[in-house]
């Protein structure tokens, strides 16, 4: 057994999950840090569960340039079948539905593939028997989403968890791999002499994330070492914050008026810590299933605004409103 995979069973354990091959389902994209998630899974199937299956899904999202979803998807497929007992199901996306969700959502085209390709590999889960899906991301992928959620003033600073359930709650994400990086990954590739592809869309400077991984990361390397230690220990913190705030919100449960609105009484939200209400109205936004951004500035306007004995607050967007009235503090969407 190599020492990346005694890592990859150990970030299995961190995650809550031993490694079972006939009840995972490893998601592979074709590139390094999937490709090597594969290799390793297979070498430990063969070494523990020589009997066991592997499940491999690929999802083609259709908004690569030149086909190359497809081509990277087809190089899984050939991949899955060089490997003994490794069955591989191909996900294509329909001719826009990326562009559709995207619009549906207003959060960006890569949002949306995220949140397709999540579904997706849910319902070959449910369809495969497997209640764990494993991803590829690595140490590189948290600090480069710190740095991206931070640039975009998000108050999530954990980083990426090791683990998420399921939509429906049948089934977990789990990420084994985030205490290994991208050089370790890279390393165990060449290693075994194992091809791997490149997406050459990740060159791409029109996404945020690419800038961060491109020209802000060397440019910290370079002037402050050191520094990815310090934003991993800031994000378990702001984890182990994020968990206590959303255990206290869990004390205040909105209630679903129709489809566009829902309420809490007022003078129990305001009697929380603000860091718990605004934890509360953005479970109000995706209670009432709005994809429209609040921004920050009137969110915290509206929980300070209404405290104390004040009857009557509202703040809107155009798309959604913020009320506190007749005892209860509304969320809802303006007609």
């Amino acid at each position: 057994m190599t020492p990346f995979d005694s890592r990859l069973l150990a970030g299995f354990a961190a995650a809550g999950e031993a490694f079972r091959p006939g009840a995972t389902l490893l998601a592979v994209s074709g590139g390094a840090d999937s490709v090597a998630l594969l290799a390793s899974c297979a070498a430990l199937r063969d070494r523990r569960h020589p009997a066991e299956s592997l499940a491999v899904a690929t999802v083609d999202h259709g908004i690569r340039p030149d086909g190359a979803g497809a081509a990277d998807a087809a190089f899984v497929a050939v991949l899955c079948a060089s490997l003994p007992r490794v069955e591989c199901r191909v996900m294509t996306l329909g001719n826009g539905a990326v562009q559709d969700c995207a619009a549906r959502r207003g959060r960006g085209i890569e949002d949306a593939a995220r949140h397709l390709r999540y579904q997706a590999l849910e319902e070959a889960a449910r369809e495969l028997g497997c209640p764990v899906v494993c991803l590829a991301h690595t140490r590189n992928d948290v600090l480069e989403t710190i740095l991206f959620r931070f640039l975009q003033g998000s108050e999530d600073a954990g980083g990426i968890p090791r683990r998420r359930t399921f939509t429906d709650g049948h089934g977990v994400f789990v990420r084994p791999l985030l205490g290994t990086s991208r050089a370790e990954v890279e390393a165990y590739l060449t290693a075994r002499r194992i091809f791997w592809r490149t997406d050459v869309t990740n060159a791409d400077g029109a996404y945020l994330r690419n800038r961060v991984r491109r020209d802000l990361i060397p440019k910290l390397d370079a002037l402050f070492p050191g520094w990815d230690r310090a934003a991993l220990s800031g994000a378990e913190k702001g984890a182990d914050n994020a968990a206590v705030i959303g255990a206290l919100a869990d004390s205040l449960t909105w209630v679903r008026i129709g489809d566009g609105a829902a309420c809490v009484q007022a003078k129990a939200f305001f009697a929380l810590p603000r860091a718990v209400r605004r934890e509360l109205i953005y479970r109000a936004l995706a209670l009432i299933d709005t994809h429209a951004r609040f921004p920050y500035t009137l969110i915290s306007r509206f929980i300070v605004g209404g405290e104390g004995n004040r009857h009557f607050m509202r703040v809107d967007t155009g798309e959604v409103a913020l009320e506190k009235k007749y005892g209860r503090v509304w969320v809802r969407k303006v007609a």
